[in-house]
């Protein structure tokens, strides 16, 4: 028996290339027994980039389809620091990817294994699968969402392209977002969440295991009901999800799964992985003269 094509979307621009590159290493690297094709949609990518991409495809011998789009149908629709246009490219998979189903995840993230039984999820009579978000119970969000279901995340859908086209779910939310932008801090997501609810079928967090549930107890912001099973996939998830300011080829980044991720960044040097600092060098500077000075007040100023 043929097994099914695996499709997956990767939404982006150019200065998000390195974060999907590595993503694709990880996807390809753990996913040697699949046909896999990935769409690539994007505004618009240079051309040495493109060849990186090709040239992971042609090392797996995988398949990449590039889907070009003008951003300029996103104007308009609420931006903040945290999120830019580029989080709605996601919208466009519908009408660019002719398939029926396909996996869209972020480029911040580690796919550690097989993932052929999350892929054949039936989710025919559904939006689309996902995992919890990991604010999920947070009562200052549901309160903001007035939500009745569990906040999802959008890191990682996947989507049942037919029942997005049937329902025109992509245009409900671009104008519930273009209604209601006070609303939408987490912008799409937030969007998704509202339109979607009742809509969605919820996934095994180990498909898309969030960085805060690595924190303390007592800084979780989901149910302790649930914490049990969070935790029962914390030492190996399928899917690791870097989903906080910190990421992985940041130096500063102290991720119990960083080190996985540099792995996978270093394991061909086309890839063009340098580690990069968080914080600017002003601000480096700044830290390194306050701690100087903190370091005088503590032996002189007793």
């Amino acid at each position: 028996m043929v097994k099914e094509t695996i499709n997956i979307a990767f939404c982006f621009d150019n200065n998000y290339a390195l974060g999907y590159l590595v993503t694709m290493v990880s996807l390809f690297e753990n996913n040697k027994g699949e046909n896999i094709k990935v769409y690539i949609i994007t505004p618009g990518l240079p051309q040495i980039t493109k060849e990186k991409f090709d040239k992971l495809a042609e090392i797996y011998h995988q398949t990449v389809a590039y889907r070009d789009m003008d951003d300029r149908m996103f104007d308009g629709l609420p931006i903040n620091s945290l999120f830019g246009k580029g989080t709605y490219y996601r919208y466009t998979i519908p009408e660019l990817c002719e398939e029926s189903k396909v996996f869209q995840v972020d480029g911040d993230v580690l796919i550690r294994h097989n993932i052929r039984e999350l892929y054949d999820t039936d989710v025919s009579e559904v939006a689309m699968g996902v995992v919890e978000d990991q604010c999920s119970d947070s009562i200052k969000q549901i309160n903001r969402l007035r939500t009745t279901t569990p906040i999802f995340n959008n890191g990682v859908q996947l989507m049942n392209l037919d029942y997005w086209r049937k329902n025109d779910v992509a245009k409900k939310c671009r104008d519930f977002l273009i209604q209601n932008p006070e609303t939408c801090l987490y912008v799409d997501q937030d969007a998704n969440n509202i339109i979607l609810q009742g809509k969605v079928k919820y996934l095994s967090p180990t498909y898309n295991f969030q960085q805060q549930w690595y924190w303390p107890l007592s800084q979780r912001e989901i149910h302790y009901s649930k914490w049990s099973e969070v935790d029962k996939y914390k030492e190996d998830p399928v899917i690791m999800h870097f989903c906080v300011h910190l990421k992985p080829w940041h130096k500063e980044c102290s991720h119990p799964f960083r080190q996985e991720w540099v792995k996978y960044a270093e394991m061909y040097d086309f890839v063009g992985y340098k580690e990069r600092s968080y914080w600017t060098p002003s601000y480096n500077f700044m830290s390194k003269v306050i701690g100087k000075l903190m370091t005088f007040r503590d032996k002189y100023c007793k």
